[in-house]
């Protein structure tokens, strides 16, 4: 085996079992089922998505937001969006969820969202390609142009010091693929080839591959997308562009007069897509064109769109409280601390109840620092979770009381219905109002193992606006117990296990 295959095989080794395990597992998941199932690939797929609980919600607020046509009657299930949608459409959106949530975790390097921005363009501009060609499974299409550069994105994402180096070679003047390959020993081309195989994506992909140069193949929108996408990075007014506009034309029929003004109009929805599916960062990339007046028009639709669906009284893609998921979860975590499990796998399934089961727009754990000064979040469930993890983090030290500083310190659950008082707004610094909002109700509870607090669970409706009742706070002070039951459970076994 070559020094070059090894290599690559180490990569993806990496990528695929170190850093994206479970997106590796949801994106197989996914691209297995196969749309000439006849009715069972919608039954399939819609267990997968509800097997998610903030997939679920992101699908339905997609269906219903900027990302689709507003209805006069809204999706408020899975099944329904289905149905509505059709399989190909939804199944690619949960591909693209799924990987940008994955991609854009933490503080992405700019190359990431370099190549994610193209990625969206390429994908919208090749689903327009496939639209007008009369293309039935458009959505195809903009799966594949998405994942096209999938193992380029794992790369800048994950490659670390190695990325560092690709990136010093391309900037002394070493032309890019040969940087990679000086670095590598592979072009991440190949990488992606391999990544999508190891996926379940591969037929997908290899298809748009071999079909790429192929005059009359469908899969050469996949190409066009992206060698739009590359040329409107250059300037809208480049040769490039020009070049590739007249290679499209042939492809669609049209003349370069007619097929422009789609292209310009691509761009801009390129760039609210990308910021329907949370990737804001990777659509600001995407150059706007010259048009103000069609990116004007795009934003106010867009907005539109979005404020419409935040005035709605009672979104139906928000959770609502169910018992039968509280009751379950709990018998779940009694039955996981009977045969074994982690401290990881308890935080998740507690998180689970409280965002699923209670109806919470957003849960959350964050752990106390060893020196016990700052509280930093560890994990979330729910709507702006990129957000919550990044920004989640409040210094506790006697010398600044707050809000979580009081709870830990009196290890008792706070609800707080609203922060008119002004012993509250007291506790409730300017700072924190940035991080969790200034005007939802919200649960907090301690998290104490044999006496001693270890971190907090927080919950809220901050997106919907709903208030929280009593129910529902005693059901959010029922799973931070069995939290510290749990946990104290795990402490003494570890203990055992170590005499």
């Amino acid at each position: 085996m070559s020094d070059q295959k090894e290599s690559l095989d180490s990569w993806l080794e990496r990528l695929a079992e170190q850093e994206m395990p479970a997106l590796g597992t949801t994106v197989r998941a996914i691209a297995e089922i196969s749309a000439d199932e006849e009715h069972q690939h919608v039954s399939r797929l819609a267990d997968i998505i509800h097997q998610d609980a903030a997939m679920t919600m992101h699908v339905l607020r997609l269906t219903n937001g900027a990302y689709h046509i507003p209805r006069s009657k809204r999706l408020n299930t899975v099944n329904r969006a289905l149905v509505m949608l059709g399989f190909n459409e939804v199944r690619s959106l949960c591909l693209t969820i799924a990987i940008v949530g994955q991609l854009l975790k933490g503080k992405p390097r700019a190359q990431v969202t370099d190549e994610m921005g193209r990625a969206f363009h390429a994908a919208v501009q090749a689903r327009s390609l496939a639209f007008q060609r009369g293309d039935p499974a458009a959505e195809e299409i903009f799966t594949a142009a998405l994942l096209y550069h999938i193992g380029e994105m794992a790369f800048w994402c994950f490659g670390g010091e190695k990325a560092d180096e690709v990136i010093r070679e391309v900037e002394s003047g070493v032309p890019e693929l040969e940087a990679q390959r000086n670095v590598l020993g592979f072009e991440l081309r190949e990488l992606t080839v391999q990544l999508s195989q190891k996926w379940g994506i591969g037929p997908l992909l290899q298809q748009a591959f071999d079909g790429a140069q192929n005059e009359d193949s469908r899969w050469r929108a996949v190409e066009l997308g992206h060698k739009i996408a590359a040329a409107v990075s250059k300037g809208w007014d480049s040769e490039q562009l020009e070049a590739v506009g007249k290679e499209a034309t042939s492809f669609v029929n049209l003349s370069l007069e007619q097929l422009m003004p789609t292209v310009r109009e691509n761009a801009v929805k390129a760039i609210e897509t990308a910021k329907s599916f949370g990737a804001r960062i990777a659509g600001e990339t995407i150059p706007p064109p010259p048009s103000e007046e069609a990116v004007a028009a795009a934003r106010e639709a867009s907005e539109a769109a979005a404020a419409e669906f935040a005035a709605s009284s009672a979104p139906p893609s928000f959770l609502e409280p169910d018992p039968i998921v509280q009751l379950r979860i709990l018998r779940e975590i009694a039955a996981k601390l009977e045969c074994g499990t982690d401290v990881n796998e308890i935080l998740e399934l507690i998180l689970e109840g409280i965002y699923c089961g209670i109806g919470m727009d957003r849960a959350l754990f964050a752990l106390l620092s060893p020196n016990r000064r700052y509280l930093r979040a560890k994990t979330a469930r729910g709507a702006s979770t990129y957000y919550l993890m990044n920004k989640f983090k409040f210094d506790i030290s006697p010398q600044q009381p707050n809000i979580f500083h009081f709870v830990i310190e009196s290890q008792s659950a706070l609800w707080v219905p609203d922060r008119s008082a002004a012993a509250i707004q007291k506790l409730i610094p300017q700072s924190i109002n940035v991080v969790i909002g200034s005007n939802s109700p919200f649960f907090i509870a301690p998290t104490v193992v044999d006496g001693k607090p270890i971190g907090i669970f927080f919950a809220d409706r901050h997106e919907s606006g709903r208030d929280l009742d009593h129910e529902e706070y005693e059901a959010f002070k029922q799973f931070a117990i069995q939290a510290d039951l749990a946990l104290a459970h795990l402490d003494k076994a570890q203990e055992r296990n170590s005499l």
